[in-house]
C-alpha cells in the first residue's frame, strides 16, 4: 500500500509537470487549461485507469475518484497470479480527491488560474477476513467508508467502517504545482 501510494502520487506530480496554461504544447489538440492524458497503453502497461487523473480528481469537487477498475498489485500490474475466476492478483484499489489550494491572475487578466492542487490519495486492501475484485466506486468501497477514520474520542471501540468489514485503508497526500506558472507568466508570453 505504501508503494503504491508513493507510485499514485508520482504519477500525479509526472503530469503536473506538463500542466500548462493556454498552450497545447505537445499539439495532440487537447484544450487548453487542461492535463495531457497518459499515451494510450495496451491495458496490461498502462498504470491507472483513469487517463486524466488531475482533471478527473478537479472534476469530483473534492468527492473521491476511483482511479483503477480492479484491483492492482504493487506494480500497477492486475493479472500477475490467477487466484480465482473473478480475481487476477492484485488486492489492492486505489481512490483520489482533492481541490484547488491557490490560483494566480492569468497574464491576458482573464479569470484566475490554479495554481497547485492538493490530492488525498487511499489505497484500500483486503485484510485476513475479506477480499477485493471490483475498485469501481461504490461496489464494493464506498465514498462514505473511505471518510470514516473512526472517531476514538466518541467510542474507542468502534472500528472504523472498512476495518469493520475486514479491510485496511492507508491514507496518502501530495501538492501538484502548476510547473509553468512561474516563468511562463514573467514575461507576459501565451
Amino acid at each position: 500500500a505504501a508503494e503504491l501510494g508513493r507510485r499514485t502520487a508520482e504519477l500525479f506530480r509526472i503530469q503536473g509537470s506538463q500542466w500548462i496554461y493556454n498552450v497545447d504544447h505537445d499539439a495532440d489538440g487537447s484544450t487548453p487549461d487542461t492535463f495531457d492524458s497518459y499515451p494510450t497503453y495496451g491495458s496490461a502497461q498502462q498504470p491507472l485507469d483513469v487517463n486524466d487523473p488531475l482533471g478527473a480528481i478537479l472534476g469530483a469537487n473534492l468527492n473521491w475518484v476511483a482511479l483503477v477498475n480492479r484491483p492492482v498489485d504493487a506494480r500497477f500490474n492486475r493479472a500477475d497470479a490467477t487466484i480465482s475466476v473473478d480475481h487476477l492478483g492484485g488486492k489492492h484499489c486505489i481512490y483520489a480527491r482533492g481541490g484547488p489550494v491557490s490560483t494566480f491572475q492569468a497574464f491576458d487578466g482573464g479569470a484566475d488560474v490554479t495554481a497547485a492542487i492538493r490530492t488525498q490519495i487511499a489505497v484500500v486492501y483486503p485484510g485476513p477476513r475479506a477480499v477485493l475484485t471490483d475498485c469501481t466506486l461504490g461496489a464494493s468501497i464506498t465514498a462514505v467508508e473511505l471518510d470514516d477514520v473512526g472517531n476514538p474520542l466518541a467510542d474507542p471501540f468502534a472500528p472504523p467502517a472498512l476495518e469493520g468489514r475486514g479491510y485496511r485503508v492507508s491514507y496518502y497526500g501530495t501538492v501538484v504545482v502548476r510547473r509553468a506558472h512561474l516563468t511562463q507568466f514573467a514575461g507576459g508570453a501565451p
